[in-house]
């Protein structure tokens, strides 16, 4: 998965709210690719950076039963 950009709950990006995506994306591989070994997410994992957003991004991946690998996009 990439590019996330992950926001505080309920800000939009371009009329889009990202966590709403992301959790159609995550259900959807749930019900579609139950054979998944691990989920990696790459890129812009949140919006601004900051904590909040990271911590939204958390919540969102509490409920994922695969392991993860976050691999953030450096600047």
């Amino acid at each position: 998965i990439s590019d996330p950009h992950i926001t505080k709950q309920g800000v939009e990006i371009i009329g889009l709210d990202p966590e709403q995506r992301l959790r159609a994306v995550l259900a959807d591989i749930a019900n579609q690719h139950g054979d998944a070994d691990h989920l990696i997410f790459m890129g812009d994992l949140v919006h601004f950076g900051s904590r909040s957003e990271y911590k939204q991004l958390q919540a969102i991946l509490d409920i994922v039963s695969l392991p993860v690998t976050l691999i953030p996009m450096s600047a």
